[in-house]
């Protein structure tokens, strides 16, 4: 509770502790994608939609949110942290239910 208490973790971030086996199996690490991203243009490309980059991250999971989309299923937003950056992560129904 050290981050909730005192804005910021005293001890280290939790994920330090994991990075070296995390790394064997993400492309990307949260701040770095997030600078690839803009240096892309990650501006809107056609209909609205953000342009893509596909990459495997992995965070500790700092919020959690759920709520009903549309057909009336659940899906959730999960905000990661991995010590370089923070992402929003929407989870849609499918994916939420297993």
């Amino acid at each position: 509770q050290e981050k909730a208490t005192l804005g910021l973790y005293l001890t280290g971030h939790p994920i330090t502790a994991y990075e070296r086996d995390i790394t064997h199996f993400i492309s990307d690490r949260l701040g770095p994608l997030a600078e690839k991203h803009d240096r892309s243009g990650g501006t809107e490309s056609g209909y609205g939609r953000r342009q893509e980059i596909r990459a495997v991250v992995a965070g500790l999971i700092v919020d959690l949110r759920t709520k009903q989309n549309k057909n009336g299923e659940r899906m959730a937003f999960v905000t990661l942290d991995d010590r370089t950056g923070r992402l929003e992560v929407a989870i849609f129904s499918e994916a939420f239910n297993r």
